[in-house]
C-alpha cells in the first residue's frame, strides 16, 4: 500500500501522479454511439418549413366532451424538396376542410399525421410563405397522451390540457416538436358563459355570445413551443398581484384558483414575486415581462409550466419556485428534443434549491441537494425519447440533472456562474429558441474559457457517480500526503475536488484538478501542526462516495449503521436528520404520527457515509401537517431505526 502511496516525486502543493484514463475514453466513445444512434422523430417534409404563427381556435362543449377547431398555420421553406405540408393530429377527428393560401388542398389523414398535399408542379423555393387553415371536429378526451382533458371539481365542469411531451398534437394540428416554434400563438376559445378561459399571453378580449357562450381571445406574443399552449376552464376566482422589479417595472401576476382553495394557497402565492426577484438577480429579467405571469388551478397532481401562466395540482413552495425557474428554462429556452429534456427539468430543479437559498441561507440549499441525491443508473440523457416514463424519470432527468447544474457552479466558481447562465439566455442562437447539451456547453466553455467536454460527457452522457476512496500520510517532513482512488467499476471522472485540512490551529482549504484512476498530491504543513481531520468535497458539491483512511488505519467494518438525533428538536421549519451506513444500501425513510399514520414516506439508493437528510413538517404531497410529535423510522435491508421529532408551527 505505502509503495502505491508514494507516487512520483513530491512537489508542493500540486498533483504528483496520474494513472488510467481508458475506461475514461472507452466511456466517452459509448457516449457518442449513444448520441449519433438518436433517431429524428419529424418526417422530411417537416424538416423542410418553419413555423412562424399559428391561430387556433376551440369552440368547446363539456356536455358531449367534444371540440369544433380551427387551425391556421403560417410556414416559410427552409429547404428545397417540399412536397406536403405535414402536421401532427392524432387519429379520430373529422376532418371538415383543408385550405392551402385559400384553395381547397387534397390530404391524407392516417397513422396520426395531416399531410397535406401541394397543388405546384415543381416544389415550392426557399422562403417562399404559405397559410394553411384546418377545420376538424372530434373527442380529444379519447387520446392516449391525456392532453386535452374535460374534468370537474365541486359539481363544476374543469377544462385543462397537459400537452408535454407529444400531446399538442392531441387537440390540435402542428408541428408538434420543440426544435420549430412559432414567432407567435392566437388561442381564442368559445365556452359556455359560467366559464372562464385562462391561457397563455396577454387576454386581448373576452366577448359574450348568444346562446349563452362567451369568446375568450388571448394572444401569445413571444415565440413557444407547441407543448407549452395551454387552456384551463373553470369558474375561477381571480385575483392579482403586481412584481417590480429593479428598474420599477411592473408585471402583472394573475390568479385563476379554485374558490374553495383560495385560503389555503393565498399566502403561499404572494411568495412569487419575491421568487421572481430571485430569479431575475441569478437569471436576468423575467423573459415575458410584456405580458405577464400567474397560476391557473387544473386537475392534475403536479405542475406545467405553461408559458406565462404555469397550470398547479397544488401550491407548495417547491412547486412555485419549479414551475417558475422553467419560464427561463424550458419557456424561454427549450430543449431542442426530449433526450435533452434536462436542460428544463434539472434547471427549474435547481431553481427550487435557489430559491431555499435565498429563503433560509446556503445551508438550506446544500441541505436540499442531500435529499435529492440519485446514486443509480442510467443516463440523463434520454435515451428513448419516445418513451413519457423515461422521458420524466424523477431521478435522472430531475434529480441528478438537477446536480449537474449545482456541480457546475463549483466547477466554475460562484462569481462566474450566474454570469454564465445569464449569457445563456441572452445567447442569440438560443433565446426564445431551443438548445441541445452541447449548445449549453459550448456557452459555458465560452464564457468561461474552460474545456468542459469531460464534465458534460461523464454527468450528461456517462452513469453513475465517483466513489473516491482517500488515503492520507503525515510522514513526510513538513508536508502531508493525500492519495485520491477512484474505486467505482463503471466510469471514471474528471474533476475539480475541495481538499480539506483541519490541524489543531489552522483549516487548510485545496482546490485540486482530479482524474485518472489515482492521483497523489503533496500539501505544505508544518508538522508543529497536529492533523485533526481531512475531508475530500466537505460542502458537499459532488455526487460521490467517499471514505478517508489515514495510512495504517483499517477501513471501517461494514454494516455500520446509525441514525443520529435530529436537530433543532423541536422545529418549526425544517428539521435535519443526521444517519451513517457502511455500505451501499436502499433505504427507506418514513414519517408517522402519534396515529401511526404514515404521512410521509421515501425510499432510495444511499452510498456508504454519512448524510442528513431533511423534512420540513409536510406531507409527500407538499401539505403542511399540524404541530405535534412525530416519529421518524430509517429502514435498510437488516434493520430499522427511529427517532422522536416535535414540530411547533
Amino acid at each position: 500500500m505505502k509503495q502505491l502511496f508514494y507516487l512520483g516525486i513530491f512537489i508542493s502543493g500540486i498533483i504528483v501522479g496520474q494513472v488510467d484514463k481508458s475506461m475514461d475514453f472507452c466511456s466517452r466513445q459509448n457516449s457518442l454511439a449513444k448520441w449519433l444512434s438518436v433517431e429524428n422523430s419529424l418526417t422530411e417534409n417537416q424538416e423542410r418549413i418553419d413555423v412562424t404563427f399559428y391561430d387556433l381556435f376551440f369552440k368547446i362543449y363539456p356536455e358531449d366532451e367534444s371540440i369544433n377547431g380551427r387551425t391556421i398555420v403560417h410556414a416559410t421553406v427552409k429547404d428545397s424538396g417540399l412536397t406536403a405540408i405535414d402536421l401532427d393530429l392524432k387519429d379520430g377527428y373529422v376532418i371538415d376542410s383543408v385550405l392551402v393560401n385559400g384553395q381547397s388542398a387534397d390530404y391524407t389523414y392516417s397513422s396520426d399525421l395531416l399531410s397535406i398535399q401541394l397543388a405546384m408542379v415543381e416544389p415550392p423555393d426557399i422562403g417562399t410563405e404559405f397559410e394553411a387553415i384546418i377545420g376538424y371536429s372530434g373527442d380529444p378526451q379519447s387520446y392516449d397522451f391525456g392532453s386535452f382533458s374535460f374534468d370537474s371539481h365541486q359539481g363544476e365542469n374543469l377544462i385543462w390540457t397537459l400537452s408535454e411531451p407529444y400531446g399538442a398534437r392531441g387537440w390540435w394540428p402542428c408541428k408538434d416538436d420543440p426544435s420549430d416554434k412559432a414567432d407567435s400563438v392566437n388561442i381564442v376559445v368559445n365556452v359556455p358563459d359560467h366559464l372562464i378561459v385562462a391561457s397563455n399571453g396577454s387576454l386581448i378580449s373576452e366577448e359574450t355570445n348568444p346562446h349563452g357562450r362567451k369568446t375568450y381571445s388571448w394572444h401569445e406574443s413571444y415565440p413557444m413551443a407547441t407543448y407549452l399552449v395551454s387552456l384551463a376552464i373553470y369558474p375561477y376566482q381571480y385575483w392579482e398581484d403586481t412584481y417590480i422589479n429593479a428598474d420599477g417595472d411592473s408585471l402583472p401576476l394573475t390568479y385563476y384558483v379554485f374558490p374553495d382553495h383560495y385560503g389555503s394557497l393565498y399566502e403561499n402565492y404572494l411568495e412569487t414575486k419575491d421568487m421572481m426577484g430571485a430569479f431575475e438577480e441569478s437569471f436576468g429579467p423575467y423573459p415575458f415581462f410584456g405580458e405577464k405571469y400567474g397560476h391557473a388551478e387544473f386537475g392534475w397532481g403536479g405542475g406545467m409550466e405553461h408559458q406565462t401562466l404555469s397550470s398547479m395540482g397544488g401550491w407548495s413552495d417547491w412547486l412555485i419556485a419549479h414551475e417558475l425557474a422553467h419560464q427561463w428554462w424550458g419557456d424561454m429556452i427549450t430543449c431542442a428534443d426530449f433526450h435533452h429534456i434536462w436542460l428544463n427539468e434539472g434547471f427549474a430543479r435547481y431553481g427550487e434549491a435557489l430559491w431555499a437559498e435565498y429563503d433560509e441561507g446556503i445551508d438550506a440549499y446544500h441541505t436540499y441537494w442531500a435529499n435529492h441525491a440519485f446514486y443509480g443508473g442510467g443516463t440523463v440523457f434520454v435515451e428513448n425519447a419516445t418513451s413519457v416514463s423515461e422521458i420524466f424519470n424523477g431521478q435522472l432527468t430531475y434529480n441528478k440533472a438537477g446536480w449537474v447544474v449545482h456541480m457546475l457552479r463549483h466547477v466554475v466558481g460562484d462569481d462566474v456562474f450566474f454570469d454564465m447562465l445569464k449569457a445563456y439566455a441572452n445567447n442569440d442562437s438560443l433565446k426564445y429558441a431551443s438548445a441541445t447539451t452541447e449548445d449549453f456547453r459550448d456557452v459555458c466553455e465560452d464564457f468561461t474559457g474552460l474545456d468542459l467536454h469531460d464534465f458534460f460527457n461523464q454527468w450528461i452522457y456517462g452513469e453513475r457517480y465517483p466513489r473516491y476512496q482517500v488515503l492520507y500520510d503525515t510522514s513526510p517532513e513538513n508536508a502531508v500526503s493525500i492519495q485520491v482512488n477512484q474505486i467505482q467499476s463503471w466510469q471514471l471522472f474528471h474533476m475539480p475536488v475541495d481538499i480539506r485540512i483541519t490541524t489543531t490551529d489552522s483549516v487548510y482549504n485545496y482546490f485540486v484538478d482530479q482524474m485518472g484512476e489515482s492521483t497523489l498530491y503533496i500539501f505544505d504543513i508544518p508538522d508543529s501542526e497536529p492533523i485533526l481531520n481531512v475531508e475530500l468535497d466537505p460542502d458537499n458539491w459532488i455526487l460521490k462516495s467517499v471514505e478517508v483512511l489515514e495510512i495504517g488505519q483499517e477501513p471501517p467494518l461494514p454494516g455500520v449503521f446509525s441514525l443520529d438525533s435530529p436537530y433543532p428538536n423541536p422545529f418549526n421549519g425544517r428539521v435535519n436528520i443526521p444517519f451513517a451506513i457502511g455500505h451501499d444500501s436502499d433505504l427507506t425513510f418514513s414519517i408517522q404520527n402519534i396515529m401511526g399514520q404514515t404521512v410521509w414516506k421515501k425510499n432510495a439508493f444511499y452510498p456508504i457515509g454519512n448524510h442528513i437528510l431533511n423534512w420540513q413538517g409536510r406531507r409527500g404531497d407538499g401539505t403542511d401537517l399540524p404541530s405535534g410529535l412525530y416519529f421518524f423510522t430509517i429502514q435498510s435491508p437488516e434493520k430499522s431505526l427511529r427517532q422522536k421529532i416535535l414540530y411547533l408551527k
